[in-house]
């Protein structure tokens, strides 16, 4: 529900006759999910991937019928970023639609709002240790027209980390409601066979990866082609490797995956290349 002059609340035990006035703001993003986020790396006070993120962001804002604030364009929340991040950061941009209505909203209008937090490395690091990665058992993602944007409505892929830290495992995979794997609870998927690249095709229910989309353009100008398929569980199980991609972490290789042992010999000479090209 939306407030009314009449509405009264009860927050967390302490009654008020209406809401803090920046809980009013966001009250369709804590209500409905009614909204996108973007996770975002900062190096060296540059963001490397800005109109990658910023693509996503309008993709994901167009399918949800909500328009940015104002001239809240691409140069502006770039430098609404600079004003609160500077050197290496992570960085979290939310924008949500204006208060308004039931599951009906009155509005398109979008509110923003953008976190840091300071990171340690000044580029994508290359992992040393590999991880140990299942597969889920209580997650399906499902395929339609909002799949693939990254949407403040993150249930699954919470439930998916924390079926991972209840199972001592680093990460899950996670199945789409055709049966095949899409993605891992917060990241893409590459795996290599022999010395061929592959990763899920697009429509396949993933959150559609900043980090992954880079890579592939990258590879692609590099004469390194990667194929989009379709693969089963049991199929990736009998890959030779498979990296898990995103935009904050870089690449991470799989040491162990439900039993079976993999190598990560591309995961440094992918980050390498990564680094390269960004000049980081």
């Amino acid at each position: 529900m939306y407030p009314t002059s009449s509405t009264r609340f009860n927050l967390n035990g302490v009654p008020h006759d209406t809401l803090p006035e920046a809980l009013a703001h966001c009250a369709r993003a804590y209500m409905y999910g009614d909204g996108v986020f973007e996770s975002i790396r900062m190096f060296n006070s540059t963001i490397p991937l800005w109109k990658y993120h910023y693509e996503r962001l309008l993709d994901g804002l167009d399918r949800l019928s909500i328009t940015l604030p104002g001239d809240s364009g691409a140069d502006r929340l770039l430098n609404e970023i600079h004003k609160i991040a500077s050197g290496n950061a992570r960085i979290r941009l939310m924008v949500w639609r204006k208060s308004g209505g039931l599951y009906l909203p009155e509005h398109q209008d979008g509110l923003f709002l953008i976190s840091a937090d300071p990171a340690a490395n000044s580029a994508f690091p290359v992992d040393e240790a590999g991880l140990h990665v299942g597969l889920s058992s209580k997650i399906q993602v499902p395929v339609d027209y909002y799949s693939g944007i990254k949407s403040l409505s993150a249930v699954r892929y919470v439930n998916a980390a924390m079926e991972a830290r209840a199972r001592k495992l680093d990460d899950v995979l996670l199945l789409n409601s055709r049966g095949n794997i899409c993605e891992s609870s917060n990241s893409g998927i590459l795996w290599v066979s022999g010395n061929q690249y592959f990763t899920p095709p697009e429509g396949e229910g993933q959150v559609h990866g900043v980090f992954l989309r880079f890579l592939k353009e990258t590879l692609h100008q590099s004469g390194i082609s990667v194929t989009e398929k379709p693969c089963t569980f049991a199929a990736l199980l009998q890959a030779d490797e498979v990296l898990l991609t995103n935009a904050v972490t870089g690449i991470r290789w799989v040491r162990q995956l439900d039993g079976t042992t993999k190598t990560g010999l591309k995961a440094g000479l992918l980050t390498g290349i990564v680094n390269s090209q960004l000049s980081l």
